[in-house]
């Protein structure tokens, strides 16, 4: 079903029903502009013209309580990102087994990090955007079955949710322009535990991916044809077994508040996906209306060479070519950088703030410094 015939058919069901459900629509925005401050810098899709895409975008969600238990949720996003194309971004149900367990089925967000539940809800944190280290994944949603179950011992509050499903979106791999056929299934847990002014968070997530990106394929195609059948099939992404853990803590205060999050990736087959470490820091000072803040944190991307490495050179020219041109796109996927955001939040309006960040980056890997600067604001409604 096409994307415009999913979001006509959310629509139909969340207002055709007003007579025998409570609807609750709701909604959100973000306009920034942004820009880097050198003719030769780009980061985050800004370069030194004026942009208002990369971080704006517009979303209207429709909740459906159905009585005994029984919910639905459709959400539309348009994003400046994909030229203000509207996308369906979620559509499930959910059912309370008791007051603490709700099953939930369908399109949802994967709840892999502190801020996964609201990642497109600027109002909601003081970031123009989470740190792009950790959130900058090339995908957030899946299609499957969640479980969220909550319970305290004493005053501490827990929250358990473990999911399965897949993803079978086009995927844009890091270091390209082109997207990909992808179909990736998925097996997580997350945990939560919580009092008053701290929380700790766990995540762990086991993906098996199939990517098709067609300067592998050649590369596969022409290396068995040459008669290495065993390194066509590591350079392959098909069932790769890929390991997600992460961790995330919060610290708030009346005066300072202090939060972080750590990840870790790694590919247990010797594809080309790259095994990555991110963390950021990030604390803030919040003054009436005014919060200023400041993060720091840190990518290392590193690229998967084992299977490219096996195969001998001079086999043929073709082989060759290919090889050092697939190197070449691994490479570009490679990263090791470092960040710093400093930043401001003002609560203007009951609905809406205005935010200024200024980011520097330090680029290990190649020297691709940049400097960007962003302003603007995300409003509710």
């Amino acid at each position: 079903m096409k994307t415009t015939s999913k979001i006509f058919l959310i629509i139909c069901i969340f207002w055709a029903p007003p007579l025998w459900a409570e609807i609750r629509f709701d909604g959100f925005a973000s306009i920034y502009a942004g820009l880097t401050s050198d003719k030769d810098e780009t980061y985050l899709g800004y370069d030194d013209d004026l942009s208002f895409k990369p971080d704006s975008k517009f979303a209207l969600q429709a909740t459906a309580e159905l009585g005994d238990g029984l919910g639905a949720v459709g959400q539309i996003m348009s994003r400046g990102s994909d030229e203000f194309d509207v996308e369906l971004e979620w559509a499930y149900v959910s059912y309370d087994l008791t007051d603490s367990w709700r099953v939930i089925m369908g399109r949802q967000r994967i709840p892999l990090f502190s801020y996964s539940d609201f990642l497109d809800i600027g109002y909601a944190y003081h970031w123009v955007r989470p740190p792009d280290n950790i959130y900058g994944v090339p995908f957030t949603a899946f299609d499957g079955l969640l479980n969220n179950i909550n319970w305290y011992i004493g005053e501490l509050e827990n929250n358990l949710q473990f999911y399965l499903g897949r993803n079978t979106d086009d995927l844009v791999p890091r270091g390209s322009t082109e997207s990909s056929p992808a179909n990736v299934k998925l097996l997580g847990a997350s945990y939560k535990i919580s009092q008053d002014w701290w929380e700790v968070r766990l995540n762990a997530l086991h993906l098996d991916a199939t990517l098709e990106v067609a300067q592998i394929g050649m590369l596969a195609d022409t290396v068995s044809q040459a008669g290495f059948t065993s390194v066509a099939d590591d350079v392959l992404v098909n069932e790769d077994t890929i390991i997600f853990t992460g961790v995330g803590f919060s610290l708030n205060f009346d005066s300072v508040f202090v939060i972080g999050e750590y990840t870790d990736v790694s590919n247990d087959s010797p594809s080309w996906i790259n095994d990555q470490t991110n963390f950021y820091f990030s604390g803030g000072v919040p003054l009436n209306s005014v919060t200023l803040h400041l993060t720091y944190g840190e990518q290392e991307n590193t690229p998967q060479l084992d299977a490219l490495n096996s195969l001998p050179a001079g086999v043929n020219p073709q082989l060759d070519g290919l090889r050092a041109a697939t190197e070449n796109v691994l490479r570009l996927q490679s990263s090791e950088y470092s960040y710093i955001t400093a930043g401001l939040k003002w609560g203007f309006h009951p609905r809406a703030v205005f935010k200024a960040e200024v980011t520097a980056l330090e680029d290990d890997l190649r020297g691709n410094d940049a400097t960007l600067v962003n302003a603007g604001v995300d409003v509710v409604f």
